[in-house]
């Protein structure tokens, strides 16, 4: 699925395959309404934090299936990706039209961790 969903939004204005889950034309519906109101950077960066979320989501099912625990840093390493943060708060910033140095800045990158980290705690069961 994780394939499906990030073909939809890499390719908004291809047909989906005949037969094919949901998931590919729901993703493509949404990614082609929702990129009109987002800058390029803001497309770009969304693409490759959704990247890493579907990517981070199959690496945590793969875990699972081998009864792979991770220790703390490993987990939050993959939580951070996992939790859906990141492609949220790019959706933030579509209007913004901000320069990626922006959001490359050790200081921005830091405080983005640590709000993901607090709700990855905030999150715990």
């Amino acid at each position: 699925m994780a394939n499906i969903a990030m073909d939809a939004i890499r390719n908004p204005h291809k047909a989906r395959p005949a037969g094919e889950c949901v998931i590919g034309e729901a993703t493509r519906q949404f990614w082609n309404l929702s990129s009109q109101c987002a800058s390029i950077g803001a497309r770009c960066r969304f693409i490759e934090a959704l990247d890493k979320y579907t990517a981070a989501v199959a690496g945590e099912a793969h875990d699972r299936a081998q009864n792979y625990i991770r220790n703390i840093d490993e987990y939050f390493l993959l939580r951070r990706d996992t939790i859906g943060a990141k492609p949220a708060f790019v959706v933030l910033e579509f209007g913004l039209n901000l320069p990626n140095e922006v959001f490359e800045d050790p200081v921005i990158q830091s405080l983005t961790n640590v709000c993901i980290d607090l709700i990855i705690l905030s999150n715990v069961q």
